[in-house]
């Protein structure tokens, strides 16, 4: 029997841990709204297809639909001036 696989977007960025403030990586599945994390990139990506897997078990022993990626799904970035007396935080 062949497996079946679905593929989801996931957005993989630099953050800071809460409460340590260490650097880390965040992984987000907006399709799933589902977060993990990773020291790295590697292992924030691994970690965030654990949660997923377990999501959708869940879901399938509830007897849920399983939620599809939509089709047509864009990623990209909006570039928008900030005032002139905009500060950055540090």
């Amino acid at each position: 029997m062949k497996k079946q696989v679905l593929d989801y977007a996931v957005i993989i960025r630099p953050d800071r841990r809460t409460g340590t403030n260490r650097k880390c990586y965040s992984a987000y599945c907006p399709t799933l709204d589902i977060y993990s994390e990773g020291d790295t990139i590697e292992q924030a990506l691994e970690n965030i297809k654990n949660a997923l897997q377990l999501n959708l078990e869940i879901l399938a022993e509830d007897k849920q639909r399983l939620p599809l990626e939509p089709q047509h799904s864009i990623l990209t970035t909006a570039s928008i001036p900030i005032p002139a007396n905009f500060q950055f935080a540090a």
